[in-house]
C-alpha cells in the first residue's frame, strides 16, 4: 500500500481539483493514464484527510470505483504557501498532560543540588497538585524560562524564522 501513496501525485490531484473549483470533476478523465488502483488509493487517502471530497462506490466483489471529486477549503488552504484562511483564522491549542508537566518539574527538582529532604517534600507537593495548580505552575515556569533566556530575541529569531 505504501508504494501507492505518492505525495507528488497527491499534489497533482489537489492542483487539478483547485483548477476546477468549485465544480466537481471526474479524476479518471483528468488522469486517464493512471492505474485505477493508484488513483483510488491516493484520492481516498486525501478524502480521509478532508483535503478533498470524493464519491466512492463499492461493488459486491470489493472493487472500489471513483466518482466525482471536489477540493475542500482545507485542501485549498493546504495548497497555499501561507496556509490559507485556516492559518489566519485557526487557533493552535497545545495540550500537555498534567502528569507530563509534573514529571518534567520533578526531574528538575531531582537534578538540583538541594538537600534530599527538601527535594522529597517538594516532589510530594508537586505530585499532590490539582490540575489548576499545575496550570499556574506551568505558566509561571514558562515566564521564568523566558525571563532567563540570555538572548531571547536571537533565540526567537532563530526558532521561528
Amino acid at each position: 500500500m505504501g508504494e501507492l501513496l505518492d505525495r507528488t501525485f497527491q499534489h497533482r490531484i489537489l492542483t487539478a481539483l483547485a483548477e476546477t473549483y468549485p465544480r466537481q470533476a471526474r479524476l479518471q478523465e483528468i488522469f486517464p493514464d493512471e492505474p485505477d488502483n493508484r488513483l483510488v488509493v491516493n484520492v481516498h487517502y486525501l478524502h480521509e484527510h478532508e483535503l478533498l471530497s470524493a464519491q466512492f462506490a463499492k461493488s459486491m466483489s470489493g472493487h472500489v470505483a471513483l466518482g466525482y471529486a471536489t477540493i475542500t477549503a482545507k485542501g485549498l488552504d493546504f495548497l497555499q504557501d501561507d496556509g490559507g484562511l485556516s492559518a489566519i483564522l485557526g487557533i493552535v491549542t497545545i495540550k500537555i498532560h498534567e502528569d507530563t508537566v509534573k514529571q518534567l518539574v520533578i526531574d528538575q527538582v531531582e537534578k538540583s543540588p538541594a538537600d534530599s529532604g527538601v527535594k522529597k517534600k517538594l516532589i510530594d507537593q508537586i505530585r499532590g497538585l490539582p490540575a489548576e495548580g499545575v496550570k499556574v505552575m506551568t505558566v509561571e515556569a514558562i515566564k521564568l524560562g523566558l525571563g532567563k533566556a540570555p538572548d531571547l530575541i536571537a533565540w526567537l529569531s532563530k526558532t521561528i524564522t
